[in-house]
């Protein structure tokens, strides 16, 4: 495969503030890209894969992404070695509804539930997703992905609703 990608988010705010007779506004304005070129060497991508079409998980339902064992929209196998970036972009969902992504039960050792463990702050290991997420690893490494331990990517609905989503990778094979 000859893959290319590239991740840019845009992030922007202002706030109006008067102080006595002085008024201003306070900006803040980030806009970090990455790109990757075509190979399987640092700062680049061999691999891509995204959700064929929308998923919708019912309450307390789940799905499980093996990624060293997908299979693309054309029937081609994806083994993802390292994982550079991951989006998963929620489409549909009621106030209140989210994802779990990671390994909410606590239990194996998906490469999410480990990486992101932290952010979780206790047993249950995984991150929430309420819109968007965008994880990117940018340097010379990636995330590695091993299979039998670090492979999965369990997305979870901890909602009370059904939830639509989609994701998307980009990696290596090497």
């Amino acid at each position: 495969m000859d893959v290319g990608g590239s991740v840019s988010v845009t992030y922007a705010s202002a706030e109006q503030v008067s102080i006595g007779f002085v008024a201003q506004t306070l900006t803040c304005a980030a806009a970090p890209a990455y790109s990757w070129t075509p190979g399987t060497g640092a700062g680049q991508v061999d691999l891509h894969w995204e959700t064929p079409s929308p998923v919708t998980l019912a309450p307390g339902s789940s799905v499980t992404y093996t990624l060293s064992a997908l299979t693309d929209s054309l029937g081609r196998p994806v083994a993802f070695v390292h994982v550079v970036a991951s989006l998963i972009q929620v489409t549909r969902r009621q106030a209140g509804d989210y994802l779990t992504v990671g390994n909410p039960t606590g239990a194996g050792g998906g490469m999410y539930a480990r990486v992101w463990a932290a952010l979780a702050g206790g047993g249950a290991l995984g991150f929430t997703v309420y819109d968007f997420d965008v994880q990117v690893s940018a340097g010379s490494d990636g995330r590695p992905v091993v299979a039998g331990s670090s492979d999965q990517l369990v997305v979870v609905n901890s909602g009370v609703n059904a939830i639509t989503f989609n994701v998307a990778i980009l990696g290596r094979s090497v």
